[in-house]
């Protein structure tokens, strides 16, 4: 079964941040967020959402420069972990709606292709 790390650039999302990972959790194996400076405890809220749900993950610290720099630091970063496969981006303002008879297991025993778009 293929796995999915989710991969997102965030900066004081502390209003929105734990619906979005609720909502991606059924779906994603690991998470990698780069914060680029909040100051409104960002960052401990998604600490405290991965060990609450015991999923793996990483919070990593780095500057804002701009977006294509930002967004490509974390997408390096999760090339680095040997266990995922697939990368999915997201906004901390993103919700994901499963349709109910969505079966994550099923859909990424299927996964094949390069890329996939979700609408």
């Amino acid at each position: 079964m293929s796995t999915i790390g989710l991969c997102m650039i965030v900066k004081n999302e502390a209003k929105v941040i734990l619906q979005c990972l609720a909502s991606a959790l059924p779906l994603v194996d690991y998470v990698l967020i780069v914060d680029t400076g909040s100051t409104d405890g960002t960052q401990d809220l998604i600490r405290g959402f991965l060990a609450q749900n015991n999923v793996q993950g990483a919070v990593i610290d780095e500057p804002w420069r701009d977006f294509a720099y930002n967004r490509s630091f974390a997408l390096e970063r999760l090339r680095e972990v040997q266990t995922v496969d697939y990368a999915m981006i997201i906004d901390a303002d993103d919700t994901l709606i499963l349709d109910r008879d969505f079966e994550p297991a099923v859909f990424k025993s299927r996964m094949e292709h390069d890329l996939y778009d979700v609408e």
